[in-house]
């Protein structure tokens, strides 16, 4: 192989990486309206939503939990607020450098609102399956 054409292909190689990175890189636009969605499981690591400029960032988060298991997420935001939990009524401050971390056990089934409470803004949706 000549050293045109290992030049060749390498510069190929990164120009695919590249292009690979930025279609699956998150946009990071808190416009998006395209909701996140996790399943919770035992074990795993906890969902995270960040809020910036007061949107939460990819929109509406989803975060499914089965009954008897645990609902865990942490909130991580630009400016002082307050993260609620709709129905299970926990409300955590929350800041740049003060997450609202939530573990707590899913002992009611239904389907909840999670909420920047001071702003009234949708940052979340807890459904909790039997």
């Amino acid at each position: 192989m000549t050293g045109r054409t290992r030049v060749a292909l390498a510069v190929g190689a990164l120009v695919l990486a590249a292009v690979t990175f930025i279609a699956v890189r998150p946009s990071g636009d808190s416009s998006s309206t395209v909701p996140t969605t996790a399943t919770t499981t035992a074990g795993a690591a906890p969902h995270v939503i960040r809020i910036r400029g007061g949107k939460p960032v990819g929109g509406v988060h989803d975060i499914t939990v089965k009954q008897g298991g645990r609902i865990r997420f942490t909130v991580l935001a630009d400016a002082p607020e307050h993260v609620h939990l709709h129905g299970y009524d926990v409300e955590k401050p929350v800041g740049p450098q003060q997450p609202a971390r939530y573990d707590l056990p899913a002992t009611i089934n239904g389907v909840f609102v999670i909420e920047l409470e001071d702003a009234r803004e949708q940052i979340g949706q807890l459904t909790v399956d039997p």
